[in-house]
């Protein structure tokens, strides 16, 4: 989950990106670039909104922040998100993965 956020986030900025200057240019296949970067920041947002949601660290207040920066902010929200406060929010990533081997 962890490497699906972070290359959503980034092909969904890329992609649109690509899309925008392709049709500033007027060439083809604007169509293509954009609805896949819709649907790489709809993986993002969806991903993000159940981490924020499903996380016992920040209260309900901030869960609510959250979800309004992500919605009016998407991508400069994203980005903080990401950068900055995830490792807060979710507390999968701060727990290590321990195998136990039967002696």
């Amino acid at each position: 989950r962890d490497i699906l956020i972070k290359v959503s986030f980034i092909l969904s900025i890329c992609l649109s990106f690509i899309g925008f200057w392709l049709s500033i240019r007027h060439l083809t296949g604007v169509n293509i670039y954009l609805i896949f970067g819709i649907i790489f920041h709809l993986t993002f947002f969806a991903i993000a909104l159940f981490e924020i949601f499903s996380s016992s660290r920040i209260s309900t207040s901030e869960k609510i922040i959250w979800t309004i920066s992500l919605v009016i902010l998407s991508s400069i929200g994203g980005l903080i998100y990401l950068l900055f406060l995830r490792e807060k929010i979710d507390q999968s990533l701060n727990t290590k993965n321990v195998s136990l081997s039967k002696p």
